[in-house]
């Protein structure tokens, strides 16, 4: 039946009370799903949105029983807007956007391997400016490795030292699921992250195989000598992709790196989750089926 029918209008023998149809036209999800189609459906360049206005259960007196009554529809089109730089590349943050990570299990681990307490890790490591030396490439990973054997006086073994301070790592489903409906579509995709040399070799070594399957370009702190938001990171991503930074499209956790990318031209977009994620680059003409 035609979503706008009355549902009493049903022939008593074959659509009665409890036929599947007047259920399904009562429940809220339904609606929810049937509007979430029609807010992606695209009709000759519009954004076609229909849903109810009213859940169409109410209370009637007819015998006692509930009354499904017409539902009022409303028809929004929302023109998408025509640009001249439509987006053609879409480069991830990896940590807390495609992988989320704990910077406290990494001091435990450590904290563990050279019998110190994870405090004394924490400001060793992170508060003193360790870590960014080590994501800018200023240290290489022997030279971080023996800054930390140095300061507890211990020599583990330098691939325990690199796990303990990787294992920090799960996988972000939602925005998986984003990544993989984008390359479905066809997009170029890449990464731009701040992280180091242990970090990336420990999820891109089979663990997320997805890292080094589903993306084209990689634009890596430690590499390029350059953390967000310092303008250098961007401009090597820029220049990889050989784009213009407005068909550039980012997201990132932090703020101030998307603060950082939108002064340097590229579409940008502050990361939350995976669904608002879709919902963000579906304003941006970026169509996937999400």
């Amino acid at each position: 039946r035609d979503c706008q029918d009355d549902a009493d209008d049903f022939h008593p023998g074959v659509d009665g009370p409890q036929h599947p149809l007047r259920h399904l036209l009562r429940s809220g999800s339904f609606w929810s799903s049937f509007g979430h189609f029609c807010r992606s459906t695209q009709l000759e360049g519009r954004v076609v949105t229909d849903f109810p206005i009213n859940h169409p259960r109410v209370s009637g007196p007819d015998k006692g029983s509930d009354r499904v009554r017409r539902a009022s529809l409303v028809k929004m089109e929302t023109e998408v807007k025509p640009t001249d730089h439509p987006i053609s590349m879409v480069y991830f943050d990896l940590g807390n956007v495609l992988l989320k990570f704990d910077h406290e299990q990494s001091c435990r681990n450590l904290g563990k391997l050279f019998h110190v307490p994870a405090p004394d890790v924490r400001n060793f490591v992170f508060e003193s400016g360790l870590e960014d030396q080590y994501e800018t490439g200023e240290l290489s990973t022997a030279e971080f490795y023996q800054r930390l054997c140095d300061r507890w006086k211990q020599q583990p073994s330098l691939s325990c030292v690199c796990v303990a301070a990787a294992d920090i790592f799960t996988l972000n489903c939602p925005t998986l699921s984003v990544l993989t409906q984008l390359k479905a579509a066809g997009y170029r995709t890449g990464i731009l992250s701040n992280t180091c040399e242990a970090h990336w070799k420990f999820v891109a070594d089979g663990r997320f195989r997805f890292l080094t399957d589903l993306f084209d370009d990689l634009i890596l702190s430690y590499e390029v000598k350059s953390m967000k938001p310092a303008p250098a990171i961007y401009q090597a991503a820029i220049a990889k992709t050989g784009l213009e930074a407005e068909s550039i499209f980012f997201m990132d956790d932090r703020e101030e790196n998307v603060d950082g990318a939108l002064e340097m031209g590229l579409n940008a977009v502050h990361f939350t989750e995976g669904h608002q994620l879709a919902r963000d680059m579906d304003a941006r003409g970026i169509h996937i089926n999400y």
